[in-house]
């Protein structure tokens, strides 16, 4: 009995000063010793730990103990074998402790080891503790994410691509950083978003993360999921969830004086298949990936009215219009694609119940719901619900505001039955000879060249530039002294910046074009900004040209010391945007370099200059990064037309999407499929948004006569 004592109280004493067991689990190469380094950050009591990481090589039981799972970190069914295989063995060896470790990868490595850390707390028991420690790494690319506009998926957490990299616009007021230094850091901040909500005691100091969690995770489905949702996906997501709701709801309606009806499920293709494109001004059917509801009659099953809806990412800047968004998804409103209720069944309560059912679940999940009519007749009607609330009219036309179906233009033309295009036959005009190219013999005698040089500098334009070169040279043959035609042609020139090409060519062609070369140095001298930028677009062509010298174009435009001449520094980015590549290594044009660089646009700020000459700097700033690469750089606006050849160059290529239409339905139906229809936008006030933000209040409702739109119920 003594003895039993003895070895209880040893056993006891035993458990006491075992070092708890711990398997360790690496995402890409690791030996024992870092794993297990790694592992007492986390947990600082293990003692004995096991090892398994997930590299591309062949499986082997290594040396020093460490086991190497052969399979890619981007496949699921590989992760979920893996998760599978340590749990056998963690419950099999008594092991207390698993850690997941990630500080090789970065990417959607970050995000699967966070996924698996989630997979081992839902699958193990309480008993077990499982940490995760993740140190920062490399963002996504920027071009493949933000390309298809992807969703990174956390399980409990998501985090869209734009967030890593965001806008010029919806980063202002930010300092300068490094974009890949911030998406980093962005997406090792998203992470811990998502571990938080899974452990119960995190540490993070922004580059290492370590966090235990002890509670067993409760969550649907499995946590091993597909690491990125395209736009369909997570469009397909959101109306799942919808459809879902309203399954909860019930499907069964009563509209006005007792008339019973059920919600039906539909497709986009019931759109045009049920009749109701017939009755819409918009033919099409809806897009895709959105959710689609039918109402019909209980008694007869006659379907009597459709509606499809759909979610909407809006603007970065956004948040401060919608801050009941959820920081897991792009999208921010829903809209009313499609709504219409049968003639001979409208005023029965069906637009109610098609809209109440359906917009509840958008506004369920944080999506306010917007519907916008084109049709006059339809605003009383809507004007006349209590679910919906006017906010504005939106006129296209109006302050320059143009709706723009992507590309596409569309001209609406009367039918006709008639050929308008058949010969005349009344016209007896020979259009087959080549009586247009025939010319008249003339002779010019020049009696005041002055008045002649004049006459045909005034008449030249890009394409009769050749010819006005010819009568110029002309008009001065015989004439010694030139003062008075250089002076007018750099007069002229430097009025008429959009020409300085045309007037380079003709300069280089005269006699006296070095004294037109000085004369446009002097009035860079002038305090006048329009003037000096004319005749630093003037200088810069005629350098261009070869009529004026390498010294002469750089002593006009890279100036020493006018840095506080914003107008001189904005011609200076302007030409180091043209001939970057040549002047990269010329001395007067280092001095502008460095001004693009952040700390030169801090300083330029600090001056007072204006946002666009700070919005230039960071063009050539990119520019100059990018090797001076001209497929680099960003075209803002048209190519201006120069000459006749370019203006049809130009309309030719704007004419290969125009789209003629011939319908007679009247203004209002030529506007809708010109796309430049007035539109009345209302909202869905049937419930309250509930919010999904972080913080702040639970639901807001739509209140028209507030400046915030939404505010908090």
């Amino acid at each position: 009995r003594s003895a039993r004592r003895r070895r209880r109280r040893f056993g006891v004493g035993l458990e006491r000063v075992m070092a708890p067991r711990a398997h360790v689990v690496c995402f890409g190469a690791s030996d024992q010793a870092e794993a297990r380094a790694w592992a007492t950050r986390v947990f600082p009591e293990v003692g004995e730990t096991t090892t398994t990481t997930l590299t591309r090589t062949k499986p082997a039981e290594t040396s020093d103990g460490t086991y190497r799972w052969r399979g890619d970190h981007k496949s699921a069914r590989e992760c979920r074998k893996m998760v599978e295989a340590v749990c056998a063995e963690v419950l099999r060896t008594s092991t207390t402790r698993v850690v997941v470790v990630c500080a090789r990868l970065g990417g959607t490595g970050t995000t699967r080891a966070t996924q698996t850390f989630a997979a081992f707390r839902s699958a193990l028991p309480k008993g077990v503790d499982v940490g995760i420690a993740l140190a920062r790494g490399a963002a996504p690319t920027k071009a493949s994410c933000l390309r298809a506009n992807l969703l990174f998926n956390a399980v409990v957490a998501r985090c869209p691509a734009r967030r890593l990299y965001p806008s010029r616009r919806a980063r202002s007021g930010e300092e300068d950083e490094d974009e890949e230094e911030r998406a980093s850091r962005t997406w090792h901040r998203e992470h811990a978003r998502a571990i938080a909500i899974i452990a119960d005691r995190v540490e993070d100091d922004g580059d290492v993360l370590i966090a235990r969690a002890r509670e067993r995770l409760v969550i649907d489905g499995d946590p091993i999921q597909r690491l990125t949702l395209s736009m369909a996906e997570q469009l397909a997501d959101v109306s799942d969830a919808v459809r879902a709701f309203v399954e909860t709801r019930g499907f069964n309606v009563t509209l006005r004086e007792g008339v019973t009806a059920r919600l039906k499920a539909s497709t986009p293709e019931r759109w045009c298949s049920g009749g109701y494109s017939a009755h819409h001004y918009v033919a099409a059917p809806p897009q895709p990936h959105g959710v689609y509801y039918e109402l019909e009659l209980t008694d007869s099953g006659v379907a009597v009215g459709y509606v499809a809806m759909s979610a909407l990412q809006s603007d970065e800047t956004a948040t401060t219009a919608y801050p009941f968004s959820s920081p897991d998804t792009v999208f921010t409103t829903a809209q009313v694609d499609r709504l219409c209720v049968l003639p001979e069944f409208r005023g029965a309560g069906v637009k109610e119940a098609l809209l109440r059912h359906v917009c509840d679940g958008y506004h369920e999940f944080g999506l306010p719901v917007r519907i916008k009519t084109a049709k006059e007749s339809v605003v009383a009607s809507f004007e006349k619900c209590c679910l919906l609330a006017f906010e504005r009219v939106k006129d296209p036309t109006a302050k320059g505001v143009e709706k723009r179906r992507g590309l596409k233009k569309v001209v609406v033309l009367p039918k006709t039955d008639e050929d308008r295009w058949t010969v005349d036959g009344d016209d007896s005009r020979d259009y087959d000879s080549d009586w247009r190219k025939l010319q008249a013999t003339t002779t010019t005698t020049v009696s005041n060249p002055v008045a002649a040089f004049n006459a045909a500098l005034n008449r030249s334009t890009p394409d009769t530039a050749p010819r006005a070169t010819r009568q110029m040279l002309t008009a001065i043959e015989g004439v010694s002294v030139f003062d008075a035609y250089a002076e007018r042609i750099v007069t002229t020139a430097v009025c008429q910046k959009s020409y300085a090409a045309m007037y380079a060519t003709l300069s280089d062609a005269m006699p006296f074009r070095d004294d037109i070369c000085r004369r446009v140095i002097a009035v860079l001298d002038s305090s006048d900004d329009e003037t000096i930028a004319g005749a630093a677009e003037f200088l810069t062509e005629l350098w261009r040209v070869g009529a004026a010298t390498e010294e002469e174009f750089l002593s006009g435009i890279f100036r020493e010391g006018s840095l506080d001449e914003f107008v001189r520094v904005e011609i200076a980015f302007n030409a180091l945007l043209r001939f970057g590549d040549v002047l990269r290594d010329v001395e007067p044009a280092r001095a502008y370099v460095a001004a693009c660089a952040p700390d030169g646009r801090r300083n330029l700020s600090a001056r007072g200059a204006a946002a666009r000459l700070i919005f230039l700097a960071e063009e050539v700033h990119a520019f100059v990064e990018s090797g001076y690469s001209v497929a680099n750089r960003r075209h803002f606006g048209a190519r201006p037309a120069t000459s006749r050849a370019d203006a049809h160059d130009s309309a030719r290529e704007e004419l290969k999407s125009l789209r003629i239409v011939y319908d007679d339905g009247g203004a209002e139906t030529a506007a809708i499929l010109r796309g430049e229809r007035k539109g009345w936008v209302f909202w869905y006030v049937g419930s309250p948004v509930r919010s999904h933000a972080l913080d702040g209040p639970r639901a807001f409702r739509f209140v028209a006569e507030d400046p915030r739109r939404f505010v908090p119920v």
